[in-house]
């Protein structure tokens, strides 16, 4: 990610950022799993750059070190 991003992305731009092809991202679209605009009175979608980073790091799945430190069970 570059340091002064853009806000509004394309298709292939928001493909691109996260790492995806652009046929996986239009289905992230179809089956809403992928917070996305649609210009009013339009089919045209972008996307937030920041709402696209915030999706990517709700997906963290947390260590077994971390689980661990969070729940207070001990490793056997």
């Amino acid at each position: 990610m570059s340091a002064n991003p853009k806000q509004w992305l394309t298709v292939k731009e928001a493909a691109e950022h996260i790492g995806v092809k652009v046929s996986t991202l239009y289905a992230y679209i179809g089956s809403r799993r992928i917070p996305h605009h649609k210009l009013p009175g339009s089919s045209l979608v972008r996307f937030n750059a920041s709402e696209l980073d915030d999706w990517i790091v709700s997906g963290k799945v947390e260590t077994e070190d971390e689980y661990h430190s969070r729940t207070g069970l001990r490793k056997e």
